[in-house]
């Protein structure tokens, strides 16, 4: 768990298959522009057995969003929307997230991180099967 600790970068250049996946899970047009042009960091941190991470987009505003691993949290997405999501370390490098967004219709969507020495490897997948990919390089 503790790999995810400290600040990751990536950009919307890294993602694979994102315009399939935005089709497939309904992700308004505005809002797939919007994610492929804009760059992204993500912060982790942990106090306790409470972790954090910040996103931080140069298109949307700063979201904070903060769990316990097996809990379910019921917040909002970057764009304001609702979301609920349970988070779960499978090992010290990688990270299962079981999420459902407003914006995407409530469909289950599977996110997994994975730390490969300073990258973390994103994978989102829709119950329907449609995956995408994203990669981000520790600061």
């Amino acid at each position: 768990m503790s790999n995810f600790l400290g600040k990751w970068k990536g950009d919307g250049s890294s993602f694979v298959n994102f315009e399939a996946f935005a089709k497939a899970s309904g992700l308004p047009d505005e809002v797939y522009e919007k994610l492929k042009q804009g760059t992204y960091s993500l912060e982790f941190s942990r106090n306790g057995d409470t972790w954090s991470y910040e996103v931080v987009s140069s298109i949307l505003p700063t979201k904070t969003y903060t769990f316990q691993p097996g809990i379910e949290v019921s917040t909002t997405d970057l764009f304001g929307k609702a979301s609920k999501f349970i988070a779960v370390f499978d090992s010290d490098s990688k990270m299962t997230l079981q999420e459902q967004a407003e914006m995407m219709d409530w469909q289950n969507i599977t996110v997994t991180r994975e730390i490969k020495e300073d990258v973390m490897l994103m994978d989102v997948e829709l119950e329907n099967g449609v995956k995408m990919s994203q990669e981000f390089t520790r600061c």
